[in-house]
């Protein structure tokens, strides 16, 4: 399955390449990209982000709309799938990978209530930043989503599937926060063209 992953995302890449600069953006194989592009991004660990940014490099401010959505759609598909995975078969796959004490952890954090989730997790973090942490969850997804080399944690599709999981963020809030925080690149490609991804 991830070699089929791989393999997927090196094809989308490929295709992209193979765009005619000047083609028309609602042309069927961009929109099956752009598709591909959102799947891709939903997938922890998987370079998706690749495709949206060749696609505004080569498509520019025209393009800057459609990788936005795509963008948003694709995170918000993977924090969709986070909250609907059950605790206890995730715990069940740590389990055969080995990872005990990571399964011990998530099925202790799944059987407290919603309520009692944030003074858990305030508890292990820092005092100055855990009598924060409930009223800044928001800002610090959105930093997650920008932070350079969140790759470690999933990239954007992991960030978003652990959002899901935690069921400490509601989907609008969740929806508002992935709408802003993803919008720096695009905005800026769509106000200065493509030349703006070379100042970032």
């Amino acid at each position: 399955m991830v070699a089929g992953v791989w393999a997927l995302s090196h094809w989308a890449m490929r295709a992209q390449a193979a765009l005619p600069p000047d083609g028309p953006l609602l042309a069927w194989p961009v929109i099956v990209l752009l598709a591909l592009y959102a799947l891709l991004l939903a997938l922890p660990f998987v370079p998706g982000i690749e495709i949206g940014l060749a696609l505004l490099a080569m498509h520019g401010a025209a393009a800057a709309p459609f990788v936005y959505g795509a963008t948003v759609a694709g995170l918000m598909l993977a924090y969709g799938a986070g909250s609907l995975i059950p605790a206890r078969a995730l715990a069940g796959g740590l389990r055969r990978l080995g990872r005990d004490r990571a399964a011990t952890a998530l099925q202790d954090w799944c059987a407290l209530p919603r309520a009692d989730r944030l003074t858990a997790l305030s508890a292990r973090l820092p005092a100055w930043l855990g009598a924060r942490v409930g009223a800044l969850r928001f800002v610090l997804l959105a930093v997650l989503f920008n932070l350079p080399g969140n790759a470690v944690l999933g990239g954007g599709g992991g960030i978003a599937v652990l959002a899901g999981l935690s069921r400490l963020y509601p989907p609008g809030a969740t929806a508002l926060t992935v709408a802003v925080a993803v919008a720096p690149v695009p905005l800026a490609v769509w106000l200065w063209g493509g030349a703006a991804l070379g100042l970032m």
